[in-house]
């Protein structure tokens, strides 16, 4: 996934003078996190010699939570699901419906994303795998629960196991039918939400990025976006420029001081008097020079939070663990189960270290192990 992301960018960014040196040391710090996420992939697999049983109680009380957290968001936000066509009113729910909570609300947030990244991807699996007969219905249903907060992203914690299933099951044709029926059940959607090329020029997002292209020729490929431009633009360059924007963070704002885990929620709380620093926040408004009171987020690779945080050793370590616990988990949980672990591999590439084990529900398949691995043993 690191690969399908950024390399695209890199070969780009090779025309922009101003950010080669940053290019170059992305491209250092990606093949070192790399070199140690598959290290420690490879000595998970040699120590993981059997297999979990199947968790169906715990992906059924996982979905009910889920459920019940999805309509308290829902009745707390629920007009811009009645707006269609309103940018302004889509993007203000979008922002207020998960965004900047504090409190009980904080946690139902934590507890909506971290279920949904854990129970829905099994479930569609389950589906496929037994070729349920209204398997069709009950996708397109869990998919509408998931853009109910009009993240149109949350889909690919459904897409992305199931297209892996796919091709592993029947090849690269199906796959390919599959992905091209998903990718205009999306688009449908979308529309239906008013992200029509119309007003895509209207966004605040893509008015950021002209601003700032005209004093940086690298922030924007594209001066006039429509539908096609703004697609290449979003998923090809901007998640590269914004790890770049990283790293020239680190060095303008930072000036190359390390955070010591100051991003991480339970560590600033407890040992920090100002309390976690949100990185992700503080470089939004870097990136798009926007107001103190702005919640926008710009996300990144985790070894780039471990970088910031503790440097090259942080990198090294990071993506070790990532790679040995994700390697541990895939082989020991049965098939079509394992292939939920996909989605982590894609979320590695736009969170830190910490929202993956949390909020992407890398937790609850953790304890789920554990659990089901002491009942084994309990069994003997």
């Amino acid at each position: 996934m690191m690969v399908i992301f950024y390399l695209p960018g890199f070969f780009i960014s090779l025309y922009f003078d101003s950010i080669y040196l940053e290019s170059l040391q992305l491209l250092l710090l990606f093949l070192v996190s790399l070199f140690f996420t598959l290290l420690g992939s490879r000595i998970s697999k040699k120590s993981t010699p059997y297999k979990l049983e199947s968790p169906k109680i715990i992906i059924l009380i996982a979905f009910i939570i889920y459920i019940t957290c999805l309509i308290f968001i829902f009745l707390k936000n629920p007009i811009a699901l009645f707006q269609i066509g309103n940018t302004d009113l889509i993007s203000e729910f979008r922002e207020n419906a998960t965004k900047g909570k504090t409190g009980f609300d904080a946690i139902v947030n934590l507890i909506y994303y971290s279920t949904s990244y854990f129970a829905l991807p099994l479930i569609v699996l389950k589906l496929y795998h037994h070729n349920h007969k209204y398997k069709h219905f009950y996708f397109c249903l869990i998919l509408l629960s998931l853009l109910f907060t009009l993240e149109k992203a949350r889909a690919f914690i459904i897409f992305i196991p199931l297209m892996f299933y796919l091709y592993m099951k029947f090849g690269v044709k199906k796959t390919i039918l599959a992905l091209t029926l998903f990718i205009s059940l999306l688009l449908l959607l979308s529309l239906a939400v008013g992200l029509t090329a119309e007003n895509l020029n209207q966004s605040d997002y893509s008015k950021n990025f002209e601003q700032r292209a005209v004093n940086d020729e690298s922030k924007l490929l594209f001066e006039n976006p429509n539908t096609i431009t703004f697609v290449i633009n979003r998923v090809v360059w901007i998640p590269y420029i914004t790890a770049i924007d990283w790293l020239k963070f680190n060095d303008q704002i930072l000036k190359e001081k390390l955070l010591y885990g100051r991003t991480i929620s339970i560590v600033g709380d407890l040992f920090y008097p100002n309390g976690r620093y949100k990185i992700e926040n503080e470089i939004y408004k870097f990136q798009f020079n926007a107001p103190d009171e702005s919640l926008g987020s710009s996300n990144s690779h985790f070894a780039l939070d471990a970088f910031l945080n503790f440097g090259w050793i942080g990198v090294a370590i990071y993506s070790f663990l990532f790679g040995y616990s994700l390697a541990k988990l895939y082989y020991m949980f049965p098939s079509p189960y394992n292939f939920a672990f996909y989605n982590y591999a894609f979320s590695a590439t736009v969170a830190n270290l910490h929202s993956i084990f949390l909020g992407g529900g890398l937790i609850i398949f953790v304890l789920t192990a554990i659990f089901l691995n002491t009942k084994n043993h309990a069994k003997l």
